[in-house]
């Protein structure tokens, strides 16, 4: 008797990796997330601890909004030191949140000692991006059940 074929995976065939033929969750390597992560707060550091040159007139893109754009995409890639697609548990949204709050002040404290000032706006506007961002990356993989 042939064995049950899933529906959805009729027609493809085994991923070669998987000894029990069903197809790997996502195509990226392991490492890819973490790394990703890891540049991406890297480039958040190097960003904010650089001298900024004075150019005589206002920035053409508001201060917070570049605050709440990198902090954003910090929210989103917190979640994938353990993967792409893995789900989050609630527990964990805490936890990374106070995360995203801790570096936030860190991050504006480490300013002051390479010239550059430290504002809780600029702290107001990397907490509201990267619970943004968390939020999205919560939506995006689901919360895990157990």
């Amino acid at each position: 008797m042939p064995e049950s074929v899933d529906p959805r995976r009729a027609g493809t065939p085994p991923a070669i990796d998987d000894p029990a033929g069903q197809a790997p969750s996502t195509r990226w390597p392991a490492w890819s997330a973490p790394a990703t992560l890891a540049a991406w707060w890297g480039l958040i550091f190097l960003l904010t601890h650089i001298p900024i040159p004075s150019t005589g007139g206002p920035s053409p893109v508001p201060d917070k909004l570049i605050h709440f754009i990198m902090y954003g995409g910090l929210g989103v890639l917190l979640p994938a030191w353990k993967g792409w697609d893995r789900p989050i548990h609630w527990r964990e949204v805490g936890g990374l949140l106070l995360v995203i709050i801790v570096y936030a002040v860190v991050d504006e404290l480490l300013q002051i000692p390479v010239g550059r000032t430290a504002e809780w706006l600029d702290g107001v506007a990397d907490l509201l991006g990267g619970a943004t961002g968390l939020a999205v990356a919560v939506w995006s993989r689901g919360i895990a059940r157990s």
